[in-house]
């Protein structure tokens, strides 16, 4: 049933005469003002969002939640054994800083499981456990595509969810720093990575929804932070919780 409805979708737009180059130009121009690009490139070239059945991405979720709850035992196992430790073959100082206690218990606050979908069958093909970039697409690829006419009439006359990477992001973030022992109601938020990086329009998207939602966000390079010993600053903004962009082997 999905799959023929979104056949119709597919040939009303390929017989939409009004979809011509001027338009698509529109689309394209209307990403790079909300920071839907990758360096210079727009995100998404089509007319319509990948459309699948909730069962389908419910599935695709349990999935990925077992993949990454492996990823954390398996690191759990790895850190009381130390032919297993050996195994990961991680740098000396990447062994050091694997064994700090962060004072929460999960390994990923945030990862993603990238995958191809392909009707009903799905493969997995790389996990980024490391705070990976894509969680604000979904939010500005609703305003970009779902202003066209063939996906307003379509969604209006059915019943549809969207996922929102973005809040869940958020909610990880603040829970994480709850768990640490955080007591701010409103956790201030830095997003730190290196100045000029090519995903770097994304930062701006977080930084404008999590102001949204009431918390107090800055964009920061690794190189103006302070620790005094007690608090981590950008300048004058005191930090409670750092949404880490910048990875790992960089850092060291």
């Amino acid at each position: 049933m999905l799959d023929q409805l979104v056949r119709a979708l597919d040939d009303r737009i390929l017989s939409d005469s009004t979809l011509d180059k001027s338009q698509f130009e529109k689309l394209v121009a209307l990403q790079r003002e909300l920071g839907l690009v990758y360096g210079d490139r727009p995100t998404c070239p089509f007319l319509r969002p990948h459309i699948i059945s909730r069962t389908q991405y419910d599935t695709v979720a349990r999935a990925a939640s077992i993949i990454a709850s492996a990823v954390e035992r398996l690191v759990n196992y790895a850190l009381l054994d130390d032919e297993l430790f050996g195994a990961l073959g991680l740098t000396e100082r990447e062994a050091q800083m694997v064994r700090i206690d962060p004072g929460y218990s999960r390994l990923c606050v945030s990862s993603r499981l990238d995958a191809y979908v392909s009707g009903a069958d799905f493969k997995f093909f790389e996990y980024n456990a490391e705070t990976p970039a894509g969680v604000g697409d979904q939010m500005q690829l609703e305003k970009v595509l779902f202003g066209l006419a063939h996906m307003r009439e379509f969604l209006s006359e059915r019943k549809h969810w969207r996922p929102e990477p973005h809040a869940r992001l958020l909610s990880a973030l603040v829970d994480t720093y709850r768990e640490w022992t955080g007591a701010e109601e409103r956790p201030r938020i830095a997003i730190i990575d290196w100045k000029g990086v090519s995903t770097e329009s994304e930062f701006r998207i977080l930084q404008d929804y999590f102001l949204a939602r009431g918390f107090d966000t800055i964009i920061a390079d690794p190189r103006e932070l302070d620790f005094d010993g007690d608090r981590l600053r950008a300048g004058a903004f005191a930090i409670d919780i750092v949404y880490k962009r910048v990875v790992i082997h960089e850092c060291l």
